[in-house]
């Protein structure tokens, strides 16, 4: 069984890309999701909800972010609508959640291998670690 705080991530990157490729509102996708997961406590579901709606108000900025720091001959829509989605959420979270930088990035690789393959989890792994260095984002950067 997943701890809280991972399967909060989990719901988040399913809301994030349900409303990324549906090109829904955020309370249109909050809405439908919460009728598919009735039975998720409130607790998880409104960690789910924080992330996602902090990933989708920022999302120019991480995806700025995202954009600096992969291979130059890339640009952010090749990087697949799920990684994306799941680096958009790591990156947000790295910046304004309220764990420590070790347990968002350990987080979102494990989901990156769920979701997509070892490669994945490795660029997911590369992108947060190099955002964490860049930002010089400590512990929990006194973050709350």
């Amino acid at each position: 069984m997943k701890r809280k705080r991972t399967q909060g991530r989990d719901y988040a990157i399913q809301m994030l890309y349900s409303a990324t490729l549906a090109d829904n509102s955020v309370s249109e996708t909050k809405s439908s999701f919460r009728l598919e997961y009735a039975d998720v406590t409130e607790e998880i579901l409104g960690f789910a909800d924080k992330l996602f709606e902090t990933a989708y108000k920022n999302k120019e900025k991480d995806e700025a972010i995202i954009s600096e720091l992969i291979n130059k001959n890339w640009t952010i829509d090749r990087i697949g609508a799920i990684e994306r989605c799941i680096l958009r959420l790591g990156v947000s979270e790295l910046f304004e959640g309220d764990a420590p930088y070790y347990a968002v990035i350990d987080d979102y690789v494990t989901l990156a291998k769920s979701y997509g393959d070892e490669k994945s989890a490795s660029f997911v792994n590369g992108i947060l670690e190099n955002v964490k260095n860049k930002f010089s984002i400590e512990f929990d950067n006194g973050r709350k």
